[in-house]
């Protein structure tokens, strides 16, 4: 189709406008509504006519809405994507634990979670077919539980798969155990120690160990598999928290002397390789924290030692040996520091003892500096405490609200300082008898009892 433009005829190919309906409320005049003037072009009569046409730009809402027509509850508020989201996955949340096996199977949401679990072990290769053993077999069991958010709020249906190792009996289903000694027997020998002369202590007392020695450097891969075996006996070895740790710090560009420390830990633990933690039965289930710093021992950034421990009822239930982040320019600050970090542990054994049904009103933490002890009783800003960050009052407030006690304990009787700093060998003997620790084993070919 072709069409011949004409001189005195204009052609408006702009979109018509949209007539809307005039949407108007009982509050809302006729008169507010704007009218706009568009021109039209008659083509039929070849000349220009202005047709006044009616169009509503903006309308005025009305706020007195009938409220009988509102659909919803206006008191409640509207909620985002993020919100909305969770709520739509908290209906699909069982929040009643079941109690056994067959209860769960009736719950989807149960159903899925335990589907999960059995996902993973697929995906991890957990299982292998073998031809069933002579002996007892291991049973499994479903352990359900419901995982709460900081609210106190089921976050998740949470379903694991546990074996049953308690049906076997020693000696008669297994013949492995683990002992520490086998351990540390193993490791002597890995490292071509086992015939190495025993020693009394882990560190010397005058030893300083420092990253710029002028001492010759040594295989970093040797350095850190020798470490690596020691922090995992620390688990069962306080007693050589601090000196592992200390050797730790220098895994970057060992020395010679880094290495010698380290062999003095190996011929400590082969004169005591029956050594190990006590636990009785019937000691109590009070809790008491022990804190303490070494300050400024690092001998090339000047930051302080922080040792923690935590003993319920005589028993050792944790211990942290690790360097402050900050420096600290008093010895106030850094024992502070480290109090602050005993509070922490302090609070979240009493949280988890409340899962037990145990409640206890207040925990004590020991502490040997007068100083760190008046400033989380009463927080003075003067010329010594004000450099001391805001974060570390997490201490002071916990005190004014009665969760803790803070108390004096004489610095020969603090525990804790067998983790911050190297003893002599009657304090060190002194101390580790305090962790609990104790001979569990006497064997006549052990280097420690050969007189």
């Amino acid at each position: 189709m072709k069409v011949k433009e004409s001189l005195n005829v204009t052609f408006n190919e702009s979109p018509p406008p949209t007539k809307l309906s005039p949407l108007v409320y009982d509050d809302v005049g006729e008169e507010e509504a704007i009218r706009k003037n568009t021109k039209i072009v008659n083509i039929n009569n070849e000349k220009d006519e202005s047709i006044e046409v009616d169009e509503i730009v903006n309308i005025k809402e009305s706020k007195n809405h009938p409220l009988d027509q509102v659909i919803g509850n206006l008191s409640q508020r509207t909620l985002g994507s993020q919100a909305q989201n969770h709520t739509n996955y908290f209906c699909f949340i069982s929040t009643i634990e079941p109690k056994n096996v067959n209860e769960a199977l009736k719950d989807k949401s149960w159903v899925v979670a335990m589907q999960e679990e059995l996902n993973q072990f697929v995906a991890n290769d957990v299982w292998e077919l073998v031809p069933l053993p002579i002996s007892q077999f291991i049973g499994t069991k479903w352990v359900l539980r419901n995982k709460l958010d900081e609210n106190g709020i089921v976050s998740r249906n949470k379903a694991r798969l546990v074996a049953q190792g308690y049906n076997q009996q020693e000696c008669i289903d297994y013949d492995e155990t683990y002992a520490p000694s086998k351990y540390i027997k193993e490791m002597l020998k890995k490292f071509g120690l086992e015939d190495s002369k025993p020693t009394k202590m882990p560190m010397l007392t005058e030893i300083k160990l420092t990253k710029y020695d002028e001492a010759d450097s040594v295989d970093s891969s040797k350095y850190r598999g020798t470490n690596g075996s020691l922090l995992h006996l620390t688990t069962s070895r306080p007693d050589i928290m601090f000196s592992v740790c200390l050797c730790a710090r220098f895994q970057e560009n060992p020395k010679t002397t880094h290495l010698e420390a380290v062999k003095r830990i190996f011929r400590y633990i082969r004169g005591t390789i029956h050594l190990g933690l006590w636990y009785p039965k019937g000691t109590g289930i009070e809790i008491v924290v022990y804190a303490d710093s070494n300050h400024a021992d690092d001998y090339v950034d000047r930051k302080s030692t922080s040792g923690i421990c935590m003993f319920m009822g005589c028993c050792l239930t944790s211990c942290i040996a690790k360097k402050q982040t900050a420096l600290a320019i008093s010895t106030t600050k850094a024992e502070y520091v480290s109090a602050g970090k005993a509070c922490q542990q302090a609070l979240w054994m009493k949280q988890a003892l409340i899962d037990y049904g145990i409640c206890l009103d207040k925990v004590s933490i020991m502490c040997d500096n007068k100083g760190a002890i008046d400033l989380s009783k009463n927080p003075v800003q003067h010329s010594r405490t004000k450099h001391i960050e805001t974060c570390h009052d997490f201490l002071c407030d916990n005190v004014q609200k009665g969760n803790i006690s803070i108390e004096k304990v004489a610095s020969e009787y603090n525990i804790v300082n067998i983790f911050t700093k190297p003893l002599k060998h009657e304090v060190f003997n002194y101390l580790r008898l305090r962790l609990g620790m104790m001979e569990l084993i006497m064997d006549i070919d052990s280097p420690s009892s050969q007189k």
